[in-house]
């Protein structure tokens, strides 16, 4: 029988401040590789707060979303990876939702997700800048396979200038909506929902979002490790589910 070496990280590992996000580690909890092209038309969350994502472009149709980096979770080499947001010179609004989910993951139970971070920058000084307006994670029953979206409610101000920042989201009360869905559930896939306000003139605006983490909480004390499962597809974990070979409770 050969050995097999995996690896353990903190068991509490969140975002309660930007230095906090940087302490997360880099796991890739879903589409561990390949890019997204999903492009969700307007929608309403079916858990948590229920206002509607809102989308006024048919986003196949320009290239919005560009420089998408395989893979789009940060790791050990980098916190650079992710996507750039734009839009073609114009002085109208635009508004549109980005889905990246699926594919390999470790894939996260829902009982232990904590807080969603990641890293915003304008490229420019511009009143049409983008915003990462709202946010919503996919989750999945692996006994039903019935999929729902959540959204904390998270409504993000709008920034003209040309800076970067962490943004967070952190609320317990908000994730415990998730928590407590039950072990049965896992964490998808994430929806973004970006935003450019209109303006006078025509505006390009760029802005760059990378360094994608998800903040968990399994135990406390300096020494609880949780044991990291293999990079896999979800019909392999649910797979190992029926052959009883994993198990979470």
């Amino acid at each position: 029988m050969s050995n097999v070496s995996l690896q353990s990280v903190s068991s509490s590992a969140w975002a309660n401040n930007a230095s906090a996000h940087y302490s997360i580690p880099t796991l890739p909890w879903f589409k561990s590789s390949g890019a997204s092209s999903s492009y969700p038309t307007a929608f309403t969350p079916d858990l948590g707060d229920t206002t509607r994502f809102e989308s006024n472009v048919n986003a196949n149709n320009y290239a919005y979303i560009f420089d998408k980096t395989d893979p789009f979770w940060p790791n050990e080499s980098s916190n650079d990876f992710g996507f750039s947001v734009r839009k073609a010179s114009t002085p109208d609004a635009v508004e549109f939702n980005y889905r990246i989910s699926g594919g390999n993951g470790l894939w996260m139970p829902c009982p232990i997700f904590r807080s969603i971070s990641f890293y915003w920058k304008n490229k420019f000084n511009q009143n049409s800048n983008f915003r990462p307006r709202r946010l919503a994670l996919t989750v999945r029953n692996r006994t039903t396979g019935m999929e729902k979206t959540w959204s904390p409610g998270w409504d993000s101000s709008h920034n003209p200038n040309a800076v970067g920042q962490v943004y967070i989201f952190n609320g317990a009360a908000k994730s415990d909506e998730v928590r407590n869905l039950g072990p049965d559930w896992y964490i998808h896939g994430v929806i973004f929902n970006f935003r450019s306000n209109g303006t006078s003139g025509s505006q390009a605006p760029e802005s760059v979002l990378s360094d994608f983490r998800l903040g968990y909480h399994v135990g406390s004390g300096a020494s609880t490790k949780m044991i990291v499962p293999k990079n896999q597809s979800w019909n392999d974990l649910l797979s190992l589910y029926a052959a009883g070979e994993v198990g979470y409770s």
